[in-house]
């Protein structure tokens, strides 16, 4: 069987064609689903995921480290536990947030509810309450949190005045 030159140009220009609109697709998908993200969903990853599995790494890709310290040792002196807050570090905030440590015991104690975002700019809000089915009681809250060129990074573990 002989194919005449205009069928064969014919048939490799649909298949170029093909081609390129197959790629085009693949890197519309590819760039749609390679965003950071949405702040709830690091938030839910950060309590369901890397807390419960005391993952240091994760902890801290998810954390403004400096602004958690300063809220963590502003709360200490809220109490008057001077001592604590003077001497609190990066490595007692690591300690408080991994497994046995304080943070880490108290949130996951209750059942997390994760629900609306409140998002402006390059800064957002996600409310998170924590529910101590014993007591018949919520703990409503806000974490905070700022886009970074890294992705979304908490800032706050509580942002209610």
């Amino acid at each position: 069987m002989k194919i005449l030159p205009s069928l064969r140009a014919a048939w490799g220009y649909s298949i170029l064609i093909a081609l390129i609109w197959a790629t085009a697709v693949s890197l519309t998908l590819i760039s749609c689903s390679s965003g950071p993200p949405a702040p709830n969903k690091v938030v839910i990853q950060f309590l369901e995921k890397d807390l419960p599995n005391s993952d240091t790494s994760a902890i801290l890709a998810k954390l403004d480290k400096e602004s958690i310290l300063q809220e963590r040792k502003n709360d200490l002196l809220a109490v008057g536990d001077t001592l604590r807050a003077q001497r609190y570090t990066a490595d007692s905030l690591i300690s408080d947030l991994n497994a046995r440590g304080e943070l880490n015991m108290r949130w996951l104690a209750h059942q997390i509810i994760v629900s609306r975002v409140m998002q402006k700019g390059d800064s957002a809000e996600v409310e998170v309450s924590f529910i101590d089915a014993a007591k018949s009681v919520q703990y409503y809250n806000r974490m905070g949190l700022k886009k970074t060129k890294e992705g979304w990074k908490i800032y706050s573990f509580k942002t209610l005045q």
